[in-house]
């Protein structure tokens, strides 16, 4: 039976025999560090587009991911080594989707099953049901949906005033409510009057709107011909994919050599969807 439970959980004493997660995950912050050389070369050798390396904004995710991949395969390893033939997870865990993804590209020797309400059997489901949970506004829906075209479409209102506003002085960029409350705190120390940029009128403009102070959305500058196509993503994708796989293959083989039939499938299925193009 394959369990997650807290440390300190009175249920672990009542089993006899106990595999703790540093057994079967590994340590974290050792595939943190295998990680980090991996995620490092991989932004290095990425493409650039109009001068700028655009895959360095995802280098959290990145480390994240990668650390996720090494933890998986060394949990599939223990699993397979120690000769189980189940594993049963009783509720979701994200660490159940992963082992499915290995056994769907590399097989497996046992079997895994899992007791998970139809509700939680699949990421989209568990996304609406967080959507229901949370009782989002249509704005707050079409921001998740179409993140860009949203974005966009905010700052029309403000598109004329951007265009007149007089240029220079001292701007201050907001991204939220505290930070924009820090900026005004640093305002009276300013030799003049400052301009707020902000992010997201809900969040870095709210208490500005809520003083009647004049605001700016940083989308405010944009054209509809700034939005990136699908195709152009896609591209971009593509041309970063050839030494994205090989650099990481090459770092996860010399470490796991007994993984090496499934890590090219296993990198394409976690990164792939950074690379295709599929947002709004």
């Amino acid at each position: 039976m394959l369990c997650e439970f807290a440390a300190d959980s009175p249920l672990l004493q009542q089993i006899p025999q106990v595999h703790l997660a540093d057994e079967m995950l590994g340590q974290p912050d050792e595939a943190l560090q295998f990680a980090y050389p991996i995620v490092a070369e991989l932004l290095n050798c990425s493409p650039e587009i109009e001068g700028l390396k655009i895959l360095g904004i995802f280098e959290e995710d990145l480390l994240e991911q990668t650390s996720y991949i090494i933890q998986v395969l060394h949990l599939n390893n223990w699993i397979t080594s120690h000769g189980f033939g189940r594993a049963h997870v009783l509720s979701h865990s994200p660490w159940l989707d992963r082992l499915r993804l290995i056994q769907s590209i590399a097989g497996a020797e046992y079997e895994l099953t899992a007791d998970i309400p139809f509700s939680q059997d699949s990421s989209l489901r568990r996304s609406l049901g967080r959507l229901r949970t949370l009782r989002p506004s249509s704005i707050e829906v079409f921001q998740r949906v179409a993140p860009n075209r949203s974005r966009y479409l905010s700052a029309m209102r403000q598109r004329k005033a951007a265009r007149i506003v007089e240029r220079g002085g001292i701007w201050f960029y907001s991204t939220s409510y505290n930070c924009t409350r820090i900026g005004m705190e640093y305002e009276p120390y300013m030799p003049q009057k400052v301009k707020f940029l902000v992010e997201d009128d809900a969040t870095g403009g709210r208490r500005l709107r809520e003083l009647d102070r004049e605001r700016f959305c940083v989308y405010a500058w944009t054209e509809a011909s700034d939005l990136p196509k699908r195709a152009e993503i896609r591209e971009a994708g593509k041309r970063s994919r050839p030494c994205t796989f090989d650099l990481v293959e090459k770092r996860m083989v010399a470490a796991l050599p007994h993984s090496s039939a499934s890590l090219r499938h296993v990198q394409q299925s976690c990164f792939g969807t950074m690379a295709s193009g599929d947002c709004a």
